[in-house]
């Protein structure tokens, strides 16, 4: 004959057993013990630093002469250019600083060619997932360069007040509601 336990360790499924272990048996470790910064020193080990540091070239080097990226498919795309040139910035470089500073620029000069008097940031003719798709990431970029030194930032900070604005009225984004 089998041992059977009384009791309420008995009546309990497997899964909650086991869940009751977790939680009150196993110590959980101490989640206050590292802030933040600790915790990415630890995740940015020498060849995650050596692989970002490869892909950031890998981006600038694929930078076209007026700032966009691509020769194909999303050639000229204002979406593409401002997620290229937020990663830039996520390695350490800024609007002419640091080592791709310049090519930061570029992605701003090329943003702000591509703003129209509304303040919609679109290419005509690019692809695109649709109108609102590159200008909210546009508008991303140029609030993340907004008040960083720059040749341009004058223009830069108007053209960001404008584009934010026709971003946040958006109801229906469509063409024609945007230009």
């Amino acid at each position: 004959a089998a041992l059977v336990a009384k009791g309420p360790v008995n009546s309990m499924r497997p899964v909650q057993l086991l869940f009751v272990i977790v939680v009150f048996v196993v110590p959980a470790p101490d989640l206050r013990a590292q802030t933040p910064e600790e915790t990415a020193v630890e995740l940015m080990t020498p060849p995650t630093v050596e692989a970002v540091e490869r892909g950031i070239e890998w981006l600038a080097s694929r930078q076209q002469d007026d700032g966009s990226f691509g020769t194909v498919s999303y050639s000229r795309n204002i979406a593409v250019c401002s997620l290229a040139g937020m990663a830039m910035m996520a390695s350490g470089s800024t609007p002419e600083r640091g080592p791709h500073g310049d090519h930061v620029q570029r992605c701003v000069d090329f943003v702000l060619a591509n703003a129209q008097d509304s303040g919609f940031l679109t290419v005509a003719g690019s692809s695109s997932h649709g109108p609102m798709y590159g200008h909210g990431f546009a508008t991303l970029f140029l609030a993340e360069c907004y008040g960083m030194p720059s040749r341009v930032s004058s223009c830069l900070a108007r053209r960001w007040t404008t584009a934010s604005t026709t971003y946040s009225g958006a109801r229906t984004p469509t063409a024609a509601s945007c230009t």
